[in-house]
């Protein structure tokens, strides 16, 4: 695998990767887009601040042992199924206390789906191409 090249199968999971990446980075802004929509009190503004890296770094310190246990594939399943869950709490949400709760739902995801991307990406590409952790 070191001695592999550059193929059509990288670039299609480099560009898979980085979509993931963004999605997870507009999911992280979330709380602080959210708070134009609708009223949120001032004292929630300071924890709008911290929710999503709470979360983000439960769902790794959450996602990792339960990968670990259901397998790498399963985990990535419950990870999208908390997307869908999450996307369509935020989109029903009426409130602050549902907004929070559908940021919490999507960060324990994006936690999630850290490991597995992060694992994949060091499985998938030779570290002489520059990905691995110690080139």
């Amino acid at each position: 695998m070191e001695l592999e090249r550059w193929s059509k199968v990288h670039t299609l999971v480099f560009t898979v990767f980085s979509v993931s990446a963004a999605i997870e980075a507009y999911i992280y802004s979330i709380a602080y887009i959210a708070t134009n929509w609708f009223s949120v009190p001032r004292y929630l503004i300071a924890l709008l601040s911290v929710w999503p890296p709470l979360w983000l770094l439960l769902g790794g310190a959450l996602m990792g042992p339960i990968s670990d246990v259901v397998g790498r594939r399963r985990s990535l399943y419950l990870s999208l199924l908390m997307y869908i869950v999450g996307s369509m709490g935020l989109i029903l949400s009426a409130n602050y206390v549902i907004l929070l709760t559908s940021i919490a739902v999507l960060m324990l995801a994006v936690g999630g789906e850290y490991n597995t991307v992060m694992i994949s990406a060091h499985e998938y590409f030779p570290s002489r191409l520059g990905v691995g952790l110690f080139t």
